[in-house]
């Protein structure tokens, strides 16, 4: 059985707070769909580093939200004129990332509105080569959450202003797609909300969607798990770790990753972090930690990564891009 959730008001926070519930608190033996809004907002990608990806001035200048989801890939711009969706269901978290399984019900339907819409890339959907959708994925203990954001009638100004960031580091400077918004692209004009009806119903006619309901149970966990993770400073931004070394590298398949790294004045490591909009069900920190303590040379590296398995730390990279990433 798949349940559908009606996501009231357009707080971002609440949404990604009642996402992490649904994936963690109810029943695990059926699936959900989500369908929200949100005010103006950047939802920043689990791995990011939200201060060389977000403009604060422009978003408190803007009253911008700025929130880190579960997810990783990138971070996206939100506002009254998008539309987010969000699948939760059973999957093999072991297996390859699958976005065209998620992805595939929403590029039909743009298809059915007459929109030339394919599934492109690691994670997008686009209309004549560019891109109007972005999706992203958390998997954990055999749960999979997939969410994905519409660009219907987004202000495409402002989200190119609240992404363009002059950081510490100018190589680690975010990258923004071109994009489209659907709106002008239909033959038949809607406004957002009629488009959220056309996709609702779709969804409940081929999906055999049910309602349900949350209870007063069911908020007030919601709230709580807010309170506790989305509305923290420390969880939406954190700080920048000094290094003495910044990294880069694009990988194709992977995404962008960077390392933040500190070495004694032997070359030894002492600090390591990384950031990036690559998608990983590990966690980073754990992995880091292998390197405590080892020269910054080939050999010394190679040792330390023998036995170790990239994939769920960094989805789509292998051991040489990664030496290549350190040794940079």
């Amino acid at each position: 059985m798949m349940y559908y959730l009606e996501c009231s008001g357009h707080d971002p926070r609440f949404h990604l707070a009642l996402e992490h519930y649904v994936f963690h608190g109810l029943d695990r033996r059926h699936s959900y769909f989500l369908l929200s809004q949100n005010d103006n907002a950047v939802m920043v990608g689990r791995h990011q580093n939200t201060l060389t990806t977000v403009d604060p001035v422009y978003a408190a200048r803007h009253q911008l939200q700025v929130v880190r989801r579960l997810s990783g890939g990138g971070a996206v711009y939100h506002d009254l004129g998008t539309v987010n969706y969000t699948f939760i269901s059973g999957g093999d978290s072991s297996a390859a990332y699958d976005f065209s399984t998620f992805s595939g019900p929403i590029v039909e339907v743009l298809r059915r509105m007459g929109l030339p819409a394919q599934l492109n890339g690691r994670n997008d959907i686009t209309i004549d080569g560019r891109k109007c959708s972005g999706s992203a994925q958390y998997r954990r203990d055999g749960r999979v959450l997939h969410h994905g954001t519409l660009f219907f009638d987004t202000d495409l100004e402002a989200r190119q202003r609240a992404l363009t960031v002059f950081p510490v580091h100018p190589a680690s400077r975010y990258r923004i797609e071109p994009v489209t918004n659907i709106r002008p692209r239909l033959e038949r004009d809607l406004d957002t909300l009629s488009f959220l009806r056309v996709l609702r119903s779709a969804m409940f006619s081929s999906a055999r969607l049910e309602p349900y309901r949350l209870t007063e149970g069911d908020l007030s966990a919601v709230q709580a798990i807010q309170a506790e993770i989305y509305d923290r400073w420390d969880w939406n931004y954190g700080s920048l770790p000094p290094c003495r070394f910044h990294k880069e590298l694009t990988v194709e398949d992977c995404g962008q990753v960077e390392a933040w790294l500190n070495t004694d004045p032997e070359g030894t490591i002492t600090s390591l972090h990384f950031f990036g909009d690559y998608f990983g069900d590990g966690d980073s920190c754990v992995l880091a930690r292998r390197f405590l303590g080892v020269p910054l040379e080939e050999d010394a590296l190679r040792a330390a990564l023998a036995g170790v398995d990239l994939e769920p730390y960094f989805h789509g990279m292998d051991r040489e891009a990664f030496l290549s990433l350190l040794l940079s």
